[in-house]
């Protein structure tokens, strides 16, 4: 994998930029997920991407010397579509919507889950992905009920959505053993007895709504230090992702 290096009087600024990677992704035009078109992504190299995508998010998008990131961007609509691309070959599915306004027949307001996936017409799973709980530590659990609540009422029910790019209306019917599924990328940034009593709490929510947790040990957020040492610190769970894939498909 080729990486950008650039010369700078600085030398911590240095260590850190080497470790960008040189993809035109950190320029806008196009995504790591295209290096995978036209084959499976493992649970190792969804993880390396996401953590390529914290580095490449400390960066600006525009070549020019006079400018400079303190705060890094947002990554989370981008590991969404990393996420979709990743399960569109794992699962069995006609489509998988992202961050997608829904209007159900009897609710007031559309909701917006993160994913959704769609096979013969039929909603058949709703997935809420988090990178960490850092953002709501004491809130797992409410998160939960409430996602669970909702999916109950919205079983059976028609809805209908617009396309983000073309606004085409589709329609569908929402499965009536549709899941739901929150998704959290690592268990870092947060107490971990509090993240397993919340865990603990919503295990009577099951098997309607399930939570995973992908990764542990070290948050992907790490600084200086490379992407390919920094994974080999983590520790990728892939019994989480094989029961997450399982139940989706």
């Amino acid at each position: 994998m080729e990486f950008l290096h650039k010369t700078s009087t600085d030398k911590e600024n240095s260590q850190e930029n080497k470790f960008i990677k040189k993809d035109l992704f950190t320029k806008g035009r196009i995504g790591p997920a295209s290096l995978y078109k036209d084959k499976n992504m493992n649970n190792y190299e969804f993880v390396l991407e996401v953590i390529k995508l914290y580095q490449s998010a400390r960066e600006h998008k525009f070549v020019n010397q006079k400018i400079s990131r303190g705060r890094s961007r947002s990554i989370s609509s981008l590991v969404e579509d990393l996420f979709a691309h990743f399960l569109s070959r794992q699962i069995d599915c006609d489509h998988i919507y992202i961050d997608q306004p829904i209007s159900i027949d009897g609710f007031k307001n559309p909701i917006c889950p993160d994913l959704v996936t769609v096979r013969d017409n039929c909603i058949t799973a709703f997935i809420d992905f988090k990178m960490d709980m850092g953002w709501n530590r004491d809130g797992l659990y409410d998160l939960c009920k409430k996602q669970y609540d909702r999916l109950k009422e919205a079983r059976g029910k028609k809805c209908k959505l617009k396309e983000g790019i073309s606004k085409k209306e589709h329609f569908y019917i929402i499965d009536r053993e549709a899941t739901f599924s929150v998704v959290i990328f690592t268990d870092r940034n947060i107490n971990p007895n509090l993240l397993k009593r919340q865990v603990q709490k919503s295990l009577d929510l099951k098997p309607d709504l399930e939570i995973f947790i992908l990764t542990s040990r070290e948050h992907p957020n790490e600084y200086h230090i490379s992407p390919a040492d920094l994974i080999q610190k983590m520790e990728i769970r892939d019994d989480e992702f094989k029961k997450l894939i399982n139940r989706l498909r």
